[in-house]
C-alpha cells in the first residue's frame, strides 16, 4: 500500500539525512530512494494509519479533503517517529562530546515528538469524521475542576 505523505512531504517539513547520523554507507540504503530510509518509514505510516482509519483506507484518492487529512496525519506520525529518533542521535552523541546542555535539546525534541503525534491523532480524527455522508456541528461544554487531562487525543 502506498502512503498518502511522501518523502518529498518529509523533506519539505526540514528533515534532513545529517539530523540522524545517518550517512548513506550502503548502496541501496539512501536516505529519500525507494526502499531507504524515508521510504521504509513511510510504509510504517501507512500501516499505522490503515490500522486507525479502517480498510477504506486505499479507496482514498486525491484531490479531496479526506486524502489531505490522511496525508497530513501520516506527515505528523512520521514527524513524531524522526524527531524522536533525533533526541536518540543528539543523546548517544552527548554521551561522547561531553556537552553538558544537550539534555535540554533532547527534552525538546521528545516534546515536539509528542505534540506531532497529537497532531497525527488529530487529523485521523478529521478523517474518520470525513467518512459518514453530510456533516453535523456539536458544542458542548465540559467543566472538570481542578485537574488537568492526562490523555492523548482520541476520537469520539
Amino acid at each position: 500500500m502506498a502512503a498518502k505523505a511522501t518523502i518529498q512531504d518529509i523533506t519539505d517539513a526540514g528533515f534532513r539525512q545529517e539530523q540522524f547520523g545517518t550517512p548513506d554507507e550502503r548502496e541501496n540504503d539512501s536516505w529519500a530512494e525507494e526502499g531507504g530510509y524515508l521510504d521504509r518509514l513511510l510504509v510504517r505510516a501507512s500501516a499505522w494509519a490503515i490500522g486507525r482509519f479502517g480498510a477504506g483506507y486505499v479507496d482514498v484518492v486525491a484531490p479531496s479533503a479526506l486524502f489531505e487529512h490522511l496525508r497530513a496525519a501520516e506527515l505528523c506520525w512520521v514527524s513524531a517517529q524522526l524527531w524522536n529518533r533525533r533526541a536518540g542521535f543528539i543523546d548517544s552523541n552527548a554521551a561522547t562530546s561531553r556537552d553538558d546542555m544537550s539534555y535540554l535539546n533532547r527534552r525538546e525534541y521528545e516534546a515536539q515528538a509528542e505534540r506531532a503525534m497529537e497532531c497525527a491523532e488529530s487529523y485521523i480524527c478529521l478523517a474518520l469524521g470525513d467518512r459518514s455522508p453530510g456533516s453535523a456541528v456539536v458544542m458542548t461544554h465540559v467543566v472538570t475542576g481542578p485537574f488537568v487531562s492526562t490523555r492523548g487525543a482520541r476520537c469520539g
